[in-house]
């Protein structure tokens, strides 16, 4: 096996091979094959055939005939040996699949052909037109067009909602026909992360209090300040009106700018160049690169 030759031995301490490491002969044994099974440069193991020491000798012949049923033996064995790696690499896939939070069906010809357990919680052991039926319309129709992008040969990923939930939707074509089609609920994901976005403009409101009571408190002295001198001068009062009145449009306005920047966000959309984005961020930051 180590040479990768076959051989016929008759005594192992005459072999050039072997010499040096047999010690003694067998005396019941007249003559043997050694053949090395190896298939595609991959040493499978050796096939030894030995006749007793009162039987013909192994010939060139037979040493052929072994050959050719040593070249089966290391076909089959490899081939065994690959239909185990191949189910080992499935299981360990499948496995894997499993532990996903994501559902994953292989479809094809309108047939689910695999499906892990998420999918299983997710959309139960139905059919594929079962899924379909039992799923709200919106993500019903969006997985089929998902499957129609895969089977024109296109990859596609994208986001749906309904009302509260959430779900991204994947499809890609399988090699050997058919689609590979992923569901990930990511409900739970967007509402804490939606959560989070509150919490924090929550707290940089909080954060801003003590500055916009400070900016309150300004126009507030000016008013108490003109209604105290009305009092002790009503003849002034016009003039001092003006300025409570003044006072009292900034204080509004202060209110307005509070509560604009209390209010909650809706994302407006637009078509940008995520270059010239990337470079406006990049100069307002250049400072802080530089440190």
């Amino acid at each position: 096996l180590l040479h990768g030759i076959a051989m016929l031995v008759e005594d192992p301490k005459d072999n050039p091979l072997l010499a040096g490491q047999i010690r003694e002969k067998r005396q019941d044994i007249g003559s043997a094959m050694v053949i090395p099974l190896i298939s595609n440069g991959r040493k499978l193991g050796v096939l030894n055939l030995a006749r007793n020491v009162k039987d013909h000798a192994f010939d060139a012949e037979d040493l052929a005939k072994a050959n050719t049923l040593a070249s089966n033996i290391s076909l089959a064995v490899a081939n065994w040996r690959m239909i185990g790696e191949i189910k080992s690499a499935h299981d360990q896939i499948s496995t894997v699949f499993d532990l996903l939070n994501v559902a994953v069906l292989a479809i094809k010809n309108n047939e689910v052909q695999q499906r892990n357990h998420e999918a299983d919680r997710l959309f139960g052991r139905l059919s594929y037109k079962g899924i379909l039926m039992n799923l709200p319309s919106i993500l019903a129709d969006a997985i089929n067009e998902a499957i129609v992008q895969a089977e024109a040969g296109r990859s596609i990923k994208f986001q749906k909602q309904n009302k509260d939930a959430f779900w991204v939707i994947s499809s890609s074509p399988l090699p050997e026909g058919g689609v590979l089609l992923m569901v990930e609920d990511v409900t739970s994901t967007v509402l804490a992360t939606q959560e989070l976005s509150r919490v924090r403009r929550l707290a940089e409101i909080g954060q801003m209090t003590a500055a916009i009571a400070h900016e309150i408190r300004n126009p507030l002295t000016g008013i108490r300040s003109a209604a105290q001198l009305i009092a002790q001068a009503p003849e002034q009062s016009d003039e001092l009106a003006k300025m409570i009145e003044d006072e009292a449009v900034k204080l509004n306005e202060l209110c307005n700018s509070f509560l604009e920047f209390a209010r909650s966000v809706e994302p407006v959309f637009s078509i940008g160049d995520l270059q010239v984005l990337a470079t406006r961020l990049a100069a307002v930051h250049s400072h802080e690169f530089e440190e």
